[in-house]
């Protein structure tokens, strides 16, 4: 059994195998780095003008969060079928093994660190709330009660 596997294994340098999450996770980090910035910006001009903050660039940087969670741990588990399809990131993962977001609502200009969300196309669960991917943090951290509030700020941001 041994020498039918033997041509089909690659070896690694000592300390490589680690070092490959960070390489084919890179570009998602960057990504994340991208939309914390816009979030950055969006927020203290919405705190200076004294508007409701939306909670779009918090749910695609969680959304980027859980795909390089997967990136690292290979389980299906982090990903979010609700908002996940809706910004085509698990479609993406499942052909190409690549994740992608939906350019018609998430529009990245990683050199610039601008990052715009369209609204409208938002991608909705069943019962019409705005999918996302910080529910089960919210609710862990917080409470349900604050999560579905979150989930409601949605529609009126």
């Amino acid at each position: 059994m041994l020498k039918q596997l033997v041509p089909h294994l690659i070896v690694f340098a000592p300390k490589a195998f680690p070092q490959l999450f960070a390489w084919t996770n890179f570009g998602l980090g960057v990504v994340l780095e991208s939309v914390y910035k816009a979030f950055k910006e969006t927020e203290q001009t919405t705190i200076r003008d004294a508007q409701k903050l939306a909670p779009y660039f918090l749910e695609v940087g969680a959304t980027v969060e859980r795909l390089i969670a997967y990136g690292y741990t290979g389980s299906s588990r982090v990903l979010i079928k609700d908002i996940m399809e809706g910004l085509w990131a698990t479609y993406s993962l499942k052909a190409t093994g690549a994740p992608m977001l939906r350019p018609a609502i998430v529009s990245l200009q990683v050199n610039a660190d601008n990052v715009t969300v369209t609204r409208d196309m938002w991608p909705l669960q069943q019962a019409g709330l705005a999918a996302m991917a910080s529910m089960c943090a919210q609710t862990r951290t917080y409470s349900p009660a604050f999560a579905q509030v979150s989930q409601h700020s949605f529609i009126h941001s």
